[in-house]
């Protein structure tokens, strides 16, 4: 079983859409991905994903499966600031390093993202259990073993929060060493043993499709 994680292209958030260099970036994601093994592409219901979604969509003529639970969290707490954006030195200005369960104690967003976060780990966990997966504890027992690739095209607050649960990472800690960028791709290929299995990440935030841009889209 994989799993492919994809952020949408450079975006044009007051529109809910892209722009042209964002344009630019689904179309070289999804030549990239025009022979690559996809059994099913699901997308955020937001517009900005599904614009980046339509080009691999198109490419490989396959139809997406539009997930509500994939539209981007709402990270925003306050004076304008998204919390997978705090800067990490501020973050990590304490005397120890967050827990995986506890991370939420003494964060800024810890209240505003626990239960966004609880949500997003059962939204996937059930649709992992469609692929006969089902989360047991910090791994997944296998059911039946599935070789199916899964494509989601979402958001990077999404992603990374994503990456908090499925990889056992406190939160905090992910939002302030791992960046997100436009039409990044994150692999995670699960790994099976004795009838469980555990994500391992292959590829984190991949932009080695952006190569197949022309200038002026690689100067950015």
């Amino acid at each position: 079983m994989e799993v492919i994680l994809i952020r949408h292209g450079d975006p044009d958030y007051e529109n809910d859409t892209l722009t042209e260099r964002g344009h630019a970036e689904a179309r070289a994601l999804g030549e990239s991905l025009r022979d690559a093994q996809i059994d099913a592409i699901y997308v955020s219901p937001m517009g900005r994903a599904q614009r980046t979604m339509e080009y691999t969509a198109r490419a490989r003529g396959m139809e997406a499966t539009i997930l509500p639970w994939l539209h981007e969290l709402d990270g925003h707490f306050g004076g304008g600031r998204w919390c997978w954006n705090v800067p990490g030195p501020e973050t990590l200005e304490r005397d120890s390093l967050p827990g995986w369960l506890d991370w939420h104690e003494g964060s800024p967003y810890g209240t505003l993202m626990r239960p966004q976060w609880e949500e997003l780990a059962r939204s996937f966990d059930a649709l992992m259990a469609e692929y006969g997966y089902v989360r047991e504890g910090f791994r997944y027992r296998v059911e039946r073993p599935d070789t199916s690739v899964i494509a989601c095209f979402c958001h990077a607050g999404v992603i990374l929060t994503a990456l908090s649960y499925l990889l056992n990472w406190p939160l905090p800690l992910v939002y302030s060493h791992l960046s997100y960028d436009p039409t990044g791709v994150t692999r995670l290929a699960w790994q099976e043993m004795d009838g469980y299995a555990t994500p391992r990440a292959k590829t984190i935030n991949d932009l080695s499709h952006l190569a197949r841009m022309g200038e002026p889209w690689r100067s950015k």
